[in-house]
């Protein structure tokens, strides 16, 4: 089996992370899940065009795809937690070739 690439296994543990994302919260909008549901399919399409923004807000424990927020649960919240980690609050997780740009941090959102 050859060896993935790194950028590779990290896309792998975003597409995880959103998948489990969107199995845990049960936002008001339904519409958000299917953002995320896209985003995970546009990151293993590897579309060039798609540039999604999320965002997260410590505070208010809010979530923000494309500028649409959704309170999140605690469940929720742990996740996130783990993609702000992988991006080290750079402002962009390391490794997509989607565009995602990732505004959160442990230090108040934007």
């Amino acid at each position: 089996m050859a060896m993935s690439k790194k950028s590779d296994l990290l896309d792998q543990k975003v597409i995880d992370l959103l998948t489990q994302f969107a199995k845990v919260n049960t936002p008001e909008q339904p519409a958000l899940i299917k953002e995320v549901a896209d985003t995970i399919l546009a990151i293993q399409k590897r579309n060039q065009s798609t540039q999604v923004i999320l965002t997260w807000f410590v505070g208010n424990i809010y979530f923000e795809v494309n500028g649409q927020r959704m309170r999140v649960n605690d469940d929720a919240y742990a996740i996130l937690t783990q993609l702000d980690d992988i991006s080290h609050g750079k402002g962009n997780l390391p490794g997509l070739g989607t565009g995602i740009i990732w505004n959160g941090g442990l230090n108040g959102g934007l």
